[in-house]
């Protein structure tokens, strides 16, 4: 057994001091993570081809934010150790391997690191050497070194601790027979909600090739340019009288200032008959503690069948020390070594003053125990944590909604208070699923979700808590038994809730009560169920019938949203708007099949079914749109939007949450109500309107240099200009329109036209085309007192009255 060893913090702090002062015009440098090692467990050896099974390294990073892709430590083993594996994956066997790792501390999540050529500063550049074990086999043989990442990090989740079954996060292997490299591969894989990282290296099966003097360390290297520290500790001891023991706690408690009872203790021979009869071993406490109860010792290996027995020392007024005393005979000529197991110890703060928070470390000694530390608790303050595990993307608008999972983390065990509240409050536009939701006298049985403490049963059916929802079904809230939680985590998952169909964002919920938790945590982001956009917004003016605009698109958030028949997507027009015939409706994405496309409400509607479900996200193209407008339709933008209560192939929750639209899109612009005289010629169309009736020309308007060039006689037509007042003069080759109190006169190929008399310069000039006179439209409408707007979409010119 082996003490723990500790970084030398106050000469790096003054390193750093110094050059605080010697370079202040240098940039900062980046958060460092700075690794912490430490022991948790060691072991006493003697002897040669022999194998280390005990010793754990603990590495602690305070602060993975600070770690980037690529950063790496290596642990080197000293010359006498070796992972004397030969790795196998022959014939799919996955066997022998030197180093396993997991991201969650699960064996059959593991992967093999297979031996690869080094650098000369012992790192490798990738890790060609690794292979998982996808089929989730375990070894049939130990690893000679095991990396795992533990559940929590002291008192907070672990953010290494990241369960997938790829272990896409971080990646340990072997590198030779000698080095273990750990290394970043994706930090954004980290476990959201907690910056502690926590990884443990298990030395199960590395053998001892040579003596040692004394300590047996290994040394922990990084380059320069990683989050990582350096260091190096003694994992195991050398004996050189063939006797001794080791120790170890199987897991660290958690505790406050009440009585905690520990987990099991070890102590075992490092080789047999190393204890003798009568012998004592001392378990010392630090200052500020004391035991409060000296347990009882189970007797194994060698040792079966023998009475150890444990007490508080009398001597010892502090009640700092607890004593193991060996049986008066029968040991020191047994065939194996032996093992002890202290059980149910339970240690208490004596005094707040001095007691330090942190690790608790006994001190255990004996004639042939060599002295060392084992960190047994962990003394922190009363406290509770709200941590996210998992976060879903959800779609709005539908029921059952399964939401991610997250952890009510005690910091001691009793930080919640039994018979007290725990609620779980939902922002507005989401509410917990009720269904089979059923209120009993003696508590509740709820589909809602599941509290499972530490992976283990449904806690709040299994302690019968009473769980109810308020009015608004938005708040839940659970009471707590009268004996409380029985370890310090508890995982709320399997949340089931309804979602507005106008939702979006991000799903938090408050966690809040009486009961001392208090947090809020993100378990889901929602997208809507559907996007709706016009590919080119056009122009449209009341009075006019078929009016056609620019293609629409709907596009699914995520596969399979959009629900078959007999379920429908409603599409509605505004008032006083109507499709003048059915559009056709094209699937341009996805697999999904149109099943039908009807208008309906007098055309103000078009509804749209489909046959199946689409596996992946659907697009649909809705083209042939043609409007009509009445003359009472308002100035503005004209809106097509999902009608949420209509479309059921979309949502099923609209009515419940008194939500109409689901999607909208901007369609077109409303002009200026229509005048007396209101038309349009048509680019390379020989059809115009004048007043909403199509007409036909013996010539067709065209576009040359950016202008619209229109036959003069009609544009006459349109304004209501007499036929009388629309004349030719040969000679001149000019044009002259009168209406009204105005008088426009044009002339072929010049750039000025004459207003009532006054010269007035233009940037086009009229033309003569297949023996017809064609004006440029603006300048020969706009001098008669109407108004000229292009709408692009249908390549066309409007005129109108001046308002």
């Amino acid at each position: 057994m082996l003490k723990k060893t500790h970084p030398q913090i106050a000469a790096v702090t003054l390193i750093f001091l110094c050059l605080a002062v010697v370079l202040p015009l240098l940039a900062p440098f980046p958060a460092a993570a700075s690794s912490n090692y430490s022991l948790i467990r060691t072991e006493t050896v003697s002897a040669i081809n022999t194998y280390l099974t005990y010793p754990i390294i603990q590495i602690d990073i305070p602060n993975t934010e600070a770690l980037s892709p690529n950063d790496l430590l290596t642990i080197a083993l000293p010359a006498g150790l070796e992972m004397d594996n030969t790795p196998d994956l022959s014939a799919g066997v996955w066997d022998s391997a030197r180093v396993t790792y997991s991201s969650a501390a699960t064996e059959n999540k593991n992967a093999v690191g297979f031996e690869v050529a080094a650098d000369s500063a012992g790192h490798h550049s990738s890790l060609e050497g690794v292979t998982y074990n996808a089929a989730g086999i375990a070894p049939r043989h130990k690893a000679n070194v095991k990396v795992y990442a533990p559940e929590t990090a002291g008192c907070v989740s672990n953010a290494l601790n990241v369960d997938n079954s790829t272990t896409n996060a971080w990646q340990a292997c072997a590198v030779g027979k000698s080095f273990i490299e750990i290394k970043v591969l994706n930090p954004a894989l980290f476990k959201a909600g907690t910056t502690a990282g926590r990884l443990y290296v298990g030395l199960q099966s590395v053998k001892v090739t040579k003596t040692f003097d004394s300590d047996i360390n290994v040394t922990v290297t990084t380059p320069s340019n990683t989050g990582f520290s350096s260091g190096s500790l003694a994992v195991a001891r050398w004996i050189n009288t063939g006797k001794g023991c080791m120790a170890w706690a199987n897991s660290v408690a958690t505790m406050g200032t009440l009585p905690t009872v520990l987990d099991t203790i070890v102590i075992q021979e490092a080789t047999r008959n190393s204890l003798t009869n009568g012998e004592t071993i001392r378990l010392r406490l630090p200052e500020g503690f004391e035991w409060n109860a000296a347990g009882f010792i189970t007797a194994s290996w060698g040792f079966n069948g023998m009475k150890f027995t444990s007490s508080l020392d009398s001597a010892d007024r502090s009640g700092r020390t607890l004593i193991i005393t060996c049986p008066a005979q029968g040991l020191g000529n047994l065939p194996s070594e032996g093992r002890i197991y202290l059980n149910d110890t339970v240690i208490r703060v004596a005094d707040e003053t001095i007691a330090r928070r942190g690790d608790v470390a006994i001190t255990i000694s004996g004639p042939e125990v060599t002295p060392a530390k084992i960190v047994i608790a962990n003394y922190a303050d009363y406290g509770v944590a709200v941590s996210a595990q998992t976060e879903v993307e959800v779609v709005a608008g539908r029921d059952n909604t399964k939401l991610g999972s997250f952890s009510i983390i005690e910091n001691v065990a009793g930080s919640l208070i039994p018979n007290r509240t725990v609620t779980f409050a939902l922002p507005a536009g989401v509410r917990w699923d009720d269904t089979n939701f059923a209120v009993g006298p003696t508590g509740n049985q709820t589909t809602v979700f599941q509290t499972r403490v530490n992976s283990g049963g449904d806690w709040a059916k299994s302690k019968n808590a009473r769980v109810s929802l308020d009015g608004s079904q938005r708040v839940l809230k659970i009471v707590l038994p009268e004996d409380g939680f029985p370890k310090s985590s508890l995982d709320i998952k399997d949340l089931q809730v309804k979602i507005s169909p106008d939702y979006s964002g991000d799903i938090t919920v408050a966690v809040g009560g009486s009961a001392g938790a208090n947090g809020q945590v993100r378990v889901a982001t929602v997208k809507p169920p559907l996007s709706l956009a016009a590919v080119n917004p056009s122009r449209l003016t009341p009075g006019i019938q078929a009016q056609a605009i620019g293609d629409m698109e709907m596009t699914e958030s995520r596969a399979g949203t959009i629900k078959a028949a007999p379920e429908i997507i409603q599409l509605d027009l505004p008032v006083g708007v109507t499709f003048a015939e059915k559009p056709t409706a094209v699937v341009t994405a996805g697999d999904i099949q149109i099943n039908q496309v009807f208008t309906v409400a007098g055309g103000q509607s078009v509804q749209i079914s489909f046959k199946n479900t689409s596996t992946q996200p659907a697009r649909i193209k809705l083209s042939n749109l043609k409007l009509t407008l009445n003359r009472a339709v308002p100035e503005g933008d004209i809106k097509l939007r999902v009608n949420a209560k209509a479309s059921g192939a979309l949502t099923n929750q609209a009515g419940i949450f008194n939500v109409a639209t689901l999607a909208e899109a901007v369609i077109g612009q409303c002009a200026p109500p229509a005048g007396v005289v209101v038309g349009r010629f048509k680019i390379d169309s020989n059809i115009y309107e004048v007043n909403g009736m199509a007409r036909v020309m013996d010539t067709t308007p065209y576009i040359i240099d950016g202008r619209s060039y229109v036959p003069v006689r009609y544009l006459g037509h349109m304004l209501g200009v007499a036929d009388s007042n629309i004349t030719w003069n040969e000679a001149a080759r000019k044009v002259t329109l009168v209406k009204g109190g105005n008088r426009v006169e044009m002339t072929i190929g010049s750039t000025v036209m004459f207003i009532n008399g006054q010269p007035q310069t233009i940037d086009t000039s009229p033309r003569i085309s297949q023996g017809r006179t064609m004006l440029p439209a603006r300048y020969a409408a706009e001098n008669l007192g109407y108004n000229v707007t292009w709408d692009e979409a249908t390549r066309s010119v409007f005129i109108s009255t001046a308002l």
